[in-house]
Formats: structure tokens, C-alpha cells, sequence
């Protein structure tokens, strides 16, 4: 329920609200990390959101706020990196907190940390989907369609009704077959 709860605080960009659940993490140790993994996730979608924000000034041609909300970004960025893997040194076998870190790290445009942070992740479990499903977005920006297949298969497996992978995987299927694809499309016009 506390994750949940944090979650739709997250999404909501509702930071004290988030907070108070990072709080409540690490009064009852949910995380594992005394709630240093969470403070990190808020961190990182504070970043995250700083960083939308940014692009959104630099296409109305507001430079002088886009560098400013960009420099704001990178700060989140910094404190989510160093708040989970504190979260890290005390729970190392935390696959969940890979993840998170490795998200932090593309937020921060640290590609290479990124995949060495979900390299990580998937060491430690496998069938972690949101790791898997990193992983599939990363192949698919290095221009490597087969290493994002592998992942995909994976990342399936794990978030069966997840919209994005779905997609992909229709895709997949369709390179594979393009004739089924065409029937689809066509059964879908009638």
C-alpha cells in the first residue's frame, strides 16, 4: 500500500507527499535501505521532471530559464545517484535498487553507467521486467534490434500487459512475418 501510495505521489509530482511516504519507508524499512533508495527515486523524478520542463523552455526559446531548470535537473540527478547506491551499500543484493540507479543514470545521460547499473539489476534477478524492459529501450537506441529482442522476450514474460512492450513485440513479430502483419492491419480496417 506505502509503495502504491508513493507511486501515485511520484506521478502526481506531488514531492512533500512523496516524501512523507519516503518517510514511512524508512520508519517501517520497506525498502531495505532505511528509505535511502526511495529519497532517491524521488530525487530522480524530481530530475526527471526538471528536465521536461527544460526542453519545453528551450522549444519556446527561453534559454536563459531552460539552462537554469537543466542545471536544477542535473542537481536531482546528482542527489538520486548518491542517495541510492547509499541505499546500495546497505542492501547490495537489491535488484529493484539497481534499476532505480540505473534510471537515475539516464536521467543524468550516463548511458554507460546506466547499463553497467541494469547489467547489475539483471545479475541479481533475471526476470526483474523493469530491468528487462530498460534493457530493450537501450538495444533499440544502440541500433541493435537482436540484443533488444533477447530483453524483450524477457521483459514480456515479466510485465505481460506493460503498453510499450506489447508494442514491441507486435513489431517484432511483424519483421519476422510481414505478411501476418498485413493481415492484422487489414482485419483491423474492416
Amino acid at each position: 500500500v506505502v509503495e502504491r501510495q508513493f507511486l501515485m505521489a511520484l506521478n502526481a509530482k506531488d514531492w512533500d507527499r512523496a516524501m512523507r511516504y519516503v518517510e514511512k519507508n524508512r520508519e517501517l524499512n520497506l525498502d531495505g535501505t532505511q528509505g535511502r533508495i526511495a529519497k532517491g527515486r524521488v530525487a530522480s523524478a524530481r530530475g526527471m521532471a526538471l528536465k521536461d520542463e527544460a526542453t519545453k523552455l528551450k522549444e519556446a526559446r527561453k534559454d536563459a530559464e531552460a539552462e537554469a531548470k537543466s542545471k536544477e535537473a542535473a542537481e536531482q540527478f546528482s542527489q538520486a545517484i548518491e542517495q541510492i547506491k547509499s541505499g546500495l551499500d546497505a542492501y547490495p543484493n537489491y535488484s529493484i535498487g539497481w534499476t532505480n540507479l540505473a534510471e537515475a543514470y539516464l536521467g543524468a545521460d550516463r548511458v554507460d553507467d546506466c547499463r553497467n547499473a541494469l547489467q547489475r539489476a539483471l545479475d541479481l534477478d533475471p526476470t526483474n521486467g523493469l530491468a528487462n524492459r530498460a534493457m530493450v529501450q537501450l538495444k533499440l537506441n544502440d541500433g541493435d534490434e537482436d540484443g533488444a529482442n533477447e530483453f524483450l522476450a524477457k521483459a514480456v514474460k515479466a510485465l505481460p500487459n506493460d503498453p510499450y512492450l506489447r508494442q514491441r513485440l507486435e513489431a517484432a513479430e511483424e519483421k519476422k512475418k510481414p505478411l501476418d502483419g498485413i493481415k492484422k492491419r487489414e482485419a483491423i480496417r474492416e
